[in-house]
């Protein structure tokens, strides 16, 4: 059996990993992107709850003069892909234990990702993945230590879109299932 998320682990142990690829052309970066002399961080509404928005932005609200914060609401590939392109970091989801499509999107944008990813989930990745890991709670800290290193973030987003490319472009999964398949030894 194969699954898309490491967590499943803990229900399926006999399950294998096939990394959730996307279109890395449709999601490259735009190499002329301008840096926002006020960063923009962003994050996406779809999976969240009215809730959760809410305890993000508060989170985000301690750091708003040094900040622009966007929430990017759910809809076609090309308007989400065009606000997370003129997004300058992302911020996934901060309590599942595993980073979401939309992270994955950003790491394909070469932007910076913060995300809580768990130990375990950690533990059983083929590789480090190169993103900020931190909770709702660390959220506010992690921003503002990201803050001080923003020079750094390009090379970030770039170690992100390597991953990307490595991991998540269809190759790695193509190759999986050609061996599940009988179609490769």
């Amino acid at each position: 059996m194969r699954i898309l998320s490491l967590e499943l682990l803990d229900y399926i142990p006999d399950a294998k990993w096939l990394p959730l690829a996307l279109d890395t052309k449709y999601w490259a970066p735009n190499p002329a992107a301008k840096h926002n002399p006020k960063p923009v961080v962003a994050f996406l509404a779809s999976g969240k709850t009215e809730q959760e928005s809410e305890l993000l932005k508060n989170a985000l609200a301690g750091l708003a003069n040094m900040i622009s914060i966007r929430e990017i609401e759910p809809g076609p590939a090309a308007a989400v892909r065009r606000a997370m392109r003129e997004a300058d970091l992302f911020i996934d989801q901060l309590s599942i234990g595993d980073y979401s499509y939309a992270a994955i999107q950003a790491m394909a944008l070469g932007k910076p990702v913060i995300s809580y990813v768990s130990e375990r989930t950690l533990a059983r990745l083929p590789e480090d993945v190169p993103m900020h890991n931190a909770t709702l709670d660390q959220l506010e800290d992690a921003l503002s230590k990201m803050l001080t290193q923003r020079p750094e973030w390009q090379n970030l987003g770039r170690a992100a879109r390597s991953y990307v490319n490595t991991w998540r472009d269809g190759r790695e999964s193509a190759l999986i299932l050609a061996t599940a398949m009988g179609l490769r030894s």
